[in-house]
């Protein structure tokens, strides 16, 4: 499988509707609805392609997809998803949707 910009920027327009000011950036704090409902779609899109998911004791969400055969490379990435006051749209979320992509590209077998 490819990369999808298509796919990528879904994901990155899908974020930006969890935010308190969607004519002025993207507002996402820590611990607010917003927060909770851009993890669950998060979440979502990591099960889709096999990732186990859970949370820390701080309320960091980590997604960890096991190889298989002998694909048992590791990939760490990480990044946020709250925001700045009216923040852009990438500050942060393309650093995760980035490493959701790597993740359905090099890791899945299928979308």
């Amino acid at each position: 499988m490819k990369v999808s910009i298509n796919r990528v920027m879904t994901d990155l327009k899908t974020f930006n509707q969890f935010n308190t000011t969607l004519d002025n950036g993207c507002t996402r704090f820590s611990f607010t609805d917003e927060d909770r409902k851009v993890k669950d779609y998060l979440i979502a899109e990591m099960k889709k392609i096999g990732m186990e998911t859970w949370f820390d004791g701080v309320g960091n969400l980590h997604g960890l997809l096991k190889g298989n055969g002998e694909n048992r490379k590791t990939l760490l990435s990480g990044s946020h998803i709250d925001t700045v006051t009216n923040g852009g749209i990438y500050d942060g979320n393309l650093g995760v949707v980035g490493a959701l992509e790597v993740a359905r590209t090099s890791y899945s077998n299928e979308i």
